[in-house]
């Protein structure tokens, strides 16, 4: 492994936290949480998500770690990855194109910050496309915001990892020796000396705290809205002063909701 790897390592983490912190930011907005819990996305939401997901693989692109020969590490695949999860094919495949047009664009140019290089431009777009594809693919399967679970997360993680594998192991090797004097075999020892190890783990510890952060935001969320319920419920029945009781009680013990009974409630 290239000795200079684990100061690599260190640069992506420092990337995806980053991105970690933008998105955790972003949590904070009602409108944010309500698209992560709608299951019928409407045509503004999918088209601001899609502005929003190119934007950040534009980013990661340009803060990209990059390599000789033309190679870079991001973290495109698990963005892409993520937006198919919460929009479905029709928000992670144009946020996947959008990233893969960018990184094709390393043909012609090398970027605002001299980053887009040549070798790998064409393997790294089909790649960006191609994980944009998986997350809407995970989405149809089930996997979604609103009802992901500890199986989910495992599932998509895996997911990830094996189309990073087949990305870079396969695609990129396969489509270096037109824009470069490597052929396949050099190209699949140069991908793995290389991009392969930082990727995975700036792709791998992305998605998972990606899907960890908005998981629980999701979950603060259904919980404040069955406490609202159960709380209508209840000043209906015993008056708004002992609800209001019962909510104030509520927030300031922190009962699990599944734990909150009030006075007279059937057990």
């Amino acid at each position: 492994m290239d000795p200079s790897l684990s100061g690599t390592i260190f640069n992506m983490i420092f990337l995806v936290s980053s991105a970690i912190a933008i998105l955790y930011i972003s949590t904070r907005s009602r409108w944010f949480v309500n698209i992560l819990l709608s299951k019928e996305k409407s045509r503004k939401s999918i088209g601001i998500m899609i502005l929003a997901g190119g934007i950040l693989q534009i980013l990661s692109l340009e803060f990209s770690i990059s390599f000789p020969n033309g190679a870079m590490a991001d973290i495109r695949i698990s963005l892409a990855i993520l937006f198919g999860i919460i929009g479905g094919p029709a928000v992670g495949i144009p946020v996947g194109l959008i990233g893969g047009a960018y990184r094709m664009s390393g043909l012609l140019w090398e970027g605002f910050r001299g980053t887009l290089g040549y070798t790998l431009a064409v393997g790294g777009g089909i790649n960006a496309i191609g994980a944009g594809l998986v997350g809407g693919l995970l989405n149809r399967r089930g996997i979604t915001m609103s009802t992901i679970k500890t199986r989910s997360v495992l599932f998509t993680i895996s997911s990830t990892l094996l189309w990073i594998l087949v990305g870079i192991e396969l695609i990129d090797p396969m489509t270096a020796p037109f824009f470069s004097e490597m052929n396949f075999t050099e190209a699949i020892y140069f991908t793995s000396r290389t991009i392969l190890v930082p990727i995975m783990v700036a792709n791998l510890f992305a998605i998972t705290v990606f899907m960890s952060v908005l998981n629980n935001v999701v979950m603060e969320e259904k919980k404040k809205r069955v406490l609202q319920k159960l709380v209508k419920k209840y000043e209906a029945l015993i008056g708004p002063v002992a609800g209001r009781i019962a909510k104030e009680t509520a927030k300031e013990e922190n009962y699990p909701l599944e734990d909150l009974k009030f006075k007279g409630e059937e057990k």
